[in-house]
């Protein structure tokens, strides 16, 4: 997704947004060598159109570490590729133009991608089932099916449920739910946004919205029912992740409002999650295991950088655990999401260019 947290500005951008990874050291029966756990880094680039790609990014990853990317390669077009290792294969557009605009968000193990595409004047959600574009259309208050209103979908579960953000005949933004062919928003925490970011096969959503004076706080949506999340201390936060286990993973402003600081929600009760030492982080994904990814800026100034955190250990820079060789001239600055086995799917900058990169865990012995 591309979506950015930042302190004191948690609204959402349209567009632009391991089998043991970090589970850091085992000891041998002898006590001597050590299991560690580094990233071979695998460009994702899309087919014959690699050598003009001026940028890419990742957005999602499924069980079988199928991605879902976007990249751009005019100065005014992006499109959508879904990626299997290195094979990257463009999704259709749901309107084929001189200047493309689609963009994915997620995807779930069936290969299904939801996001959101160009259709006729509007800007629609889109479910791409490996074969064809389907358009989800907008919300119904148009009285064509949203064919006038914008929407976009964030996210899809294995059940082929959809959620995202809509547009109402007023121009307030909403969080959508797409069931049974059928679009419809799920409410606010009491303000005119609201935007749902992700969903698990239980059929808990969560995301963003505003309150009646205007902070924006992330939800949790379940059986007809919103509830807010709290923050860290701040006036504002944001949910991206959520796992089956109810585990969910955002960011929030802590006291004072200028610092931010990812967080992981469960049982009711929102944790700080460490970060590399800068006073802006942000987790946007979480695996079965309740491993989290984002990113954190570090204390040496404002770079941003990928971290890896488990459970009762430190948030890990990514790039401090590349491979020598194919991660050579990478700097992992976000991972969007992990798979249960341990995959990432990542955006860094490698000579300059913005790429998108799976990130697959090898474990090495060392002394």
């Amino acid at each position: 997704m591309n979506y950015r947290c930042s302190p004191l500005a948690l609204l959402p951008m349209r567009r632009s947004s391991v089998v043991a990874a970090a589970a850091a050291v085992v000891l041998s029966s002898a006590g001597v060598a050590q299991a560690d756990t580094i990233y071979k880094v695998t460009e994702l680039l899309i087919g014959p159109r690699s050598d003009v790609t001026l940028y890419s990014t990742g957005r999602a990853i499924n069980k079988s570490g199928r991605t879902a990317i976007e990249y751009g390669y005019t100065v005014s077009g992006f499109a959508a590729a879904h990626c299997l290792k290195a094979q990257c294969t463009q999704i259709p557009e749901l309107q084929v133009r001189s200047f493309p605009a689609t963009t994915p968000f997620g995807i779930n193990d069936l290969g299904q991608i939801t996001g959101s595409s160009f259709s006729g004047f509007t800007t629609h959600a889109f479910l791409y089932d490996g074969t064809q574009t389907i358009d989800l259309g907008g919300l119904p208050d148009d009285g064509c099916g949203g064919c006038m209103l914008d929407s976009l979908g964030r996210d899809i579960n294995n059940k082929g449920v959809v959620v995202g953000l809509a547009y109402t005949i007023d121009g307030s933004a909403r969080a959508f739910i797409y069931k049974d062919a059928q679009m419809s928003e799920i409410g606010t925490l009491g303000g005119d946004f609201s935007d749902a970011y992700a969903l698990n096969d239980k059929g808990d959503i969560v995301g963003v919205s505003t309150q009646s004076g205007g902070a924006q706080r992330a939800f949790h949506y379940r059986a007809g029912l919103m509830s807010d999340l709290g923050t860290l201390g701040g006036s504002h936060s944001a949910a991206f992740g959520v796992n089956e286990l109810r585990q969910i993973v955002g960011c929030s402003t802590l006291t004072g409002d200028t610092e931010q600081r990812g967080f992981i929600h469960e049982q009711g009760v929102m944790t700080p999650l460490p970060s590399l030492g800068g006073n802006e982080s942000c987790a946007l994904g979480i695996n079965r295991n309740g491993w989290v990814v984002g990113y954190s800026s570090e204390s040496s100034g404002s770079t941003r950088r990928a971290f890896l955190w488990q459970a009762g250990g430190p948030a890990i820079d990514l790039n401090a655990k590349l491979d020598l060789k194919t991660g050579k001239n990478w700097v992992i600055t976000e991972a969007r999401a992990i798979n249960d086995n341990g995959l990432i799917v990542a955006t860094g900058e490698r000579k300059g260019i913005t790429r998108a990169a799976l990130l697959t865990p090898v474990n090495v012995e060392s002394n």
